[in-house]
């Protein structure tokens, strides 16, 4: 077995010649009334828990991270680091990474 290198996806072999690929999934994330979860592999559910809203964010890539914090949902994938404003879910902020994977996300106010 081995893990990639970002800890998202996970390759295994059998003795039979079987190899097995999986995934990370159903990592969640709260703030105020948000809830996002990476429902599949480039997927982000968003919930808003006062009025039962429900936005599907979906990406081009596989996701690696994700953090809500300060009215903003950053979620980065091999590539790219998508910056929503939980006002707006159509239009995220995107640049492209640089080195390799993001391990960590800490956000703050400004």
């Amino acid at each position: 077995m081995a893990w990639s290198g970002d800890g998202t996806q996970l390759a295994g072999a059998c003795a039979n010649g079987h190899v097995l690929f999986a995934h990370v999934v159903e990592r969640d994330v709260h703030y105020m009334n948000f809830t996002a979860s990476v429902s599949e592999r480039k997927i982000v559910t968003v919930k808003n828990v006062v009025d039962e809203a429900t936005e599907y964010l979906e990406l081009p890539e596989r996701v690696i991270q994700l953090a809500m914090r300060y009215s903003h949902l950053v979620v980065t994938t091999p590539t790219q680091c998508y910056i929503y404003n939980t006002s707006n879910w159509n239009t995220p902020a995107i640049f492209d990474l640089k080195d390799g994977s993001v391990i960590l996300l800490l956000l703050c106010e400004k």
